[in-house]
């Protein structure tokens, strides 16, 4: 037991990059490291608890509140399959930590206990962080007994368990598929936004029409509400009865549940895990058959982009963190263009009721898209994606400023026409008719989406990684990656209020968007000046 438990530890510290810290008594790293933690994760808190609290209102109206909660669990259980998929598979199945571990003097089943606990308890954190703050407005309406409490506790520890044994099914299959289809990944990756836009169209569709679903017949509407849900999350009936109505019966039935599946799963992993593990990682694809071509030449920046281009179609989960903001806006473009009306009546409904005042529209479009723009950064994480093969770069005879400018380049040409194609369409579907309107619309996203490449790419030459072994550790969670999603929220969502009270909006956007393109010039200079000292010193 004593083997479990610190196996079961080592895998958390190696999910959350915490050994180096810890192990180099970097005690001030840490500490910073901790309060910035907890200021995203209070912020998360907010945006789910805002959330939460306009569906809450409609299941209130709809006299559904009962399908309130398993809705909640159903989501953080689909999220945490969809998104565990890639860290299952790492986690479980990695051959370099693999062949450290067996050569402990341990049992076998320890190794895989430990593994798939370690899978369940890095899931844990994100399942608490979506509960916990949507669960408070239900509590607001619905104003449930003291039983309520310790159930919800047990239920909501035990909601991942269940996610997490499909999750590592699934990456078990993609693993063993990678190694055989190469386009296993990109499947995966399809998966992953099919599910995550599924999930806010759902949201959408609750918040966008309430006069509509006011006219419902409001005792069917909770029924079916609760088919939908149990559709989606078959333990979602138990789910309900023990939550919503205090249940001990239904309480007891879906924790012995999922608690009985991820039993038999880790048992039934421990009798096959080695042949699993052999299977997929002794079979490799073959390579094509080399042809000789004819030789291209090329510039030394397009050479570089070209690179940063494969290197970037190489790993989807890089496409898909960095850019899924920009996903978002250009399918909002295409929703604005179709129905603009349910577009606008969920921003007002959203957005005007906590601010108090009316939206300057053209301003606030143009916001909207600077923050969805801004959040696609591929620089953030692009040195420390280099890894052990940055030598190779270094070895070529080009400069650092070629070699910065071609990862800032790839960046803005990717973002900067579909930031311009989102604003025409908004601006064409909305009526905007003023010069002023249509040059914040398009040049403001494009002043932003500059600043985060350029932040992004600085704050990854200053804080790198090189010591991951997967490329999750880089792409999620490392300070690279998080700083321009910082810098966004910071520069983005304070404008949005005060546009809101702001007596002349266009003063205000000439104003941010004059200090944008000065901020950037004064970036680019300094990153123009410095590349070469700092390619040297990485």
């Amino acid at each position: 037991m004593k083997a479990f438990w610190v196996l079961t530890k080592l895998q958390l510290m190696q999910a959350y990059s915490l050994n180096p810290l810890i192990q180099g008594k970097k005690w001030g790293k840490l500490l910073g490291f901790g309060v910035l933690g907890l200021y995203l994760i209070g912020i998360f808190a907010f945006v789910v608890y805002f959330f939460a609290e306009g569906i809450v209102r409609a299941f209130a109206a709809l006299g559904a509140l009962e399908a309130f909660p398993p809705l909640i669990a159903a989501l953080v259980c689909v999220s945490t399959l969809v998104f565990s998929i890639y860290r299952a598979s790492t986690m479980l199945f990695s051959a370099r930590e693999l062949e450290i571990t067996l050569a402990m003097p341990v049992r076998l089943s320890a190794i895989v206990a430990s593994r798939v606990m370690g899978l369940y308890l890095a899931n844990l954190p994100f399942a608490l962080m979506v509960t916990i703050p949507a669960i408070v407005p239900y509590i607001r309406a619905a104003q449930p007994g003291a039983l309520f409490y310790p159930i919800f506790a047990v239920c909501t520890l035990a909601a991942p368990l269940v996610p997490v044994v499909l999750a590592a099914i699934v990456g078990a299959l993609v693993a063993f598929a990678s190694s055989r289809f190469r386009a296993a990944k990109y499947i995966n990756m399809l998966l992953l936004v099919a599910v995550s836009l599924g999930a806010m169209y759902f949201s959408f569709t609750i918040n966008a029409n309430p006069e509509a679903m006011a006219s419902l017949d409001l005792g069917a509407v909770g029924e079916t509400l609760s088919r939908a849900i149990s559709r989606i999350y078959p333990l979602s009936e138990l789910y309900a009865r023990a939550v919503a109505r205090g249940d001990v019966l239904a309480f007891l039935g879906y924790v012995g549940v999922s608690a009985l599946v991820f039993a038999a799963f880790a048992f039934a992993l421990g009798r096959v895990f080695l042949p699993v593990c052999t299977s997929i990682h002794s079979q490799r694809r073959s390579a094509r058959r080399y042809q000789l071509g004819a030789m291209k030449r090329s510039g030394v920046l397009k050479t570089l982009m070209l690179r940063e281009w494969r290197h970037l179609t190489a790993v989807p989960m890089w496409i898909f963190n960095s850019l899924f903001g920009l996903l978002l806006a250009l399918i909002g473009g295409v929703l604005l263009l179709i129905n603009k009306n349910a577009v606008l009546a969920f921003m007002a409904q959203e957005f005007a009721p906590q601010l108090g005042v009316d939206l300057p529209l053209g301003a606030m479009l143009s916001m909207v898209l600077s923050w969805l723009v801004s959040m696609s950064c591929l620089t953030g994480c692009t040195i420390s994606l280099e890894g052990r093969t940055l030598w190779q770069l270094k070895s070529l005879p080009v400069s650092g400023r070629d070699v910065f400018a071609a990862k800032v380049l790839l960046n803005i040409l990717l973002c900067a026409p579909v930031s311009l194609a989102v604003g025409v369409l908004a601006g064409v579907a909305v009526g905007v008719s003023g010069a002023l309107d249509w040059l914040w619309l398009l040049l403001t996203p494009c002043a932003y989406l500059v600043l985060i490449v350029l932040v992004g790419l600085l704050g990854n030459i200053r804080w790198h990684r090189f010591d991951w072994t997967n490329e999750t550790a880089v792409i999620k969670q490392s300070l690279g990656a998080m700083l321009p999603v910082l810098v966004s929220m910071f520069t983005t969502l304070p404008v949005v209020y005060f546009l809101a009270v702001a007596d002349d909006a266009n003063a205000l956007m000439g104003a941010i968007t004059l200090a944008l393109v000065a901020i950037d010039l004064f970036l680019a200079a300094l990153l123009r000046k410095k590349a070469g000292r700092w390619y040297a010193s990485l």
